[in-house]
């Protein structure tokens, strides 16, 4: 027996009063929470210099901003490029709500607009609040449907919350430091699972909308009201798109401005993307087979097979792009089945499908940077509430202690200097994906409130 199934157990004997008493935060685990505050504060700095002190920004922000001048001034968002001469490439919603932290370009004006350090530091404050919302509010939602009676700042309620952001650890610091949306992204998947947790269906389809206007492939996912038969989920995702790709654009640009952009989009953007070329601008920094960093199927099946390759706006075979789609499919497949199949239909549940849906399809998309894997947060946290579902807290099954720590530590090496071309070949992706596949084995377990009733009615 390891030691923490037996603290488990020793602490279910305990009285009440000794319960209470263990389940207040021990002195090292508050000196955690204030050294993860002040890392929080460090990093800042440390983004802060990345994006404005050094010769070239290693920074995404910088073309969010520049994208966001553009408008303001009438130009075009996609034809914009930031210092490092990269483009922006998101529907227009984004750059519009952005129009505050507007950035213009060296040699032109900044009078009327904020300071670019500010807008820096803004955007940084702004992501880490949103994964922190993000994650409170899904513990929250979990918490209360799961019928789990949890004090609040105990440590059952700490390490919910704690546990998943170690986990997600090394996801959000690569999105933090490059500047990237993905926390605002993953604050609308939370609040879309603890809203429909919550039996609020039309206000969950909101928040799926806001990922979507965001990025477009999370409509992906609009295939879970679909199977569920869920009108009201769908009918609020649908009411979200209207408004945030129609009506927020039409009256930002106009309607003559709102056609031309979404022309510009699917001609920089979505053809390209589709295999079906139509400006090559972005083949270098984003389409292209080795343009960047992605955890796609069609770029590792290309990495694999060209192992001798150099960084260019190659082109992916249409073997590749094929297999792409097959490989999808399969993984699409068995998450659909799996969640129809499911023994599961509580609140752990749906979290555990909804999660295992939104990490399948992040290799999916034809671009996948390994910064994304941050939206594996719903179901790193359904995993945890699972486990300890069936086993006394703060006790970790050996089975899960080797899963997260294989995810960290992996994560970690891809990281490192020497252990980068680990990227190339889907060892972070395998890592995520080993998430998946224990999401899809507790669908396929009974739950322990089930259990308790079989056990009875023998």
């Amino acid at each position: 027996m390891n030691t923490t199934r037996r603290c488990g157990e020793l602490y279910s004997k305990m009285p009440a009063d000794g319960q209470d008493c263990a389940q207040r935060l021990f002195p090292w685990e508050r000196a955690g929470l204030w050294l993860f505050l002040v890392a929080i504060l460090v990093f800042g700095g440390i983004v802060e210099k990345r994006s404005v002190f050094l010769t070239r920004r290693m920074t995404d922000a910088d073309d969010y901003f520049r994208a966001a001048w553009a408008i303001r001034t009438g130009q075009d968002m996609y034809s914009a490029v930031d210092t490092n001469g990269w483009h922006y490439n998101y529907p227009p919603f984004f750059a519009i709500l952005l129009q505050p932290l507007a950035n213009p370009p060296p040699g032109v004006s900044n009078q009327g607009f904020v300071p670019y350090p500010v807008s820096v530091a803004t955007w940084y404050l702004i992501s880490v609040g949103f994964f922190l919302l993000a994650v409170h509010w899904l513990a929250a939602a979990l918490e209360r449907s799961s019928g789990v009676s949890v004090k609040r700042w105990d440590r059952r309620w700490w390490w919910l919350r704690m546990g998943t952001i170690l986990i997600c650890l090394m996801a959000l610091g690569r999105t933090l430091s490059r500047g990237q949306v993905n926390t605002l992204v993953l604050f609308g998947f939370a609040g879309m699972i603890a809203l429909l947790l919550a039996n609020r269906r039309l206000a969950a389809g909101l928040c799926l909308s806001l990922p979507i206007c965001i990025k477009v492939y999370p409509a992906f996912l609009l295939i879970a009201p679909v199977l569920r038969r869920d009108w009201r989920w769908l009918a609020g995702s649908v009411s979200g798109l209207i408004l945030g790709l129609l009506v927020v654009p039409l009256l930002a640009l106009g309607p003559r401005g709102t056609r031309d952009a979404y022309r510009r989009y699917n001609e920089v953007l979505i053809r390209p993307a589709l295999g079906l070329q139509s400006d090559p601008a972005r083949d270098f920094e984003l389409t292209g087979a080795t343009g960047t960093d992605s955890q796609s199927f069609a770029a590792l099946l290309y990495n694999i097979t060209h192992p001798n390759r150099i960084k260019g706006a190659l082109v992916f075979a249409p073997w590749i792009r094929g297999a792409h789609w097959m490989i999808s499919a399969a993984f699409a497949a068995a998450t659909v089945a799996a969640g129809l199949r499911t023994r599961r239909r509580d609140a752990i549940g749906t979290t555990l499908f909804l999660g295992a849906l939104i990490v399948v399809m992040l290799p999916m998309s034809p671009v996948c940077h390994i910064h994304y894997f941050i939206f594996a947060m719903p179901l790193i946290m359904a995993l945890l509430a699972a486990m300890w579902e069936r086993t006394s807290f703060p006790a970790v099954e050996p089975g899960y202690a080797l899963l997260f720590g294989a995810n960290i530590l992996l994560n970690l090496l891809s990281a490192l200097p020497g252990f980068q071309s680990w990227k190339d070949y889907g060892v972070t992706l395998g890592a995520t994906l080993l998430l998946w596949g224990a999401g899809i084995f507790e669908l396929a377990r009974t739950p322990i409130k089930e259990q308790s009733s079989l056990s009875a009615n023998a």
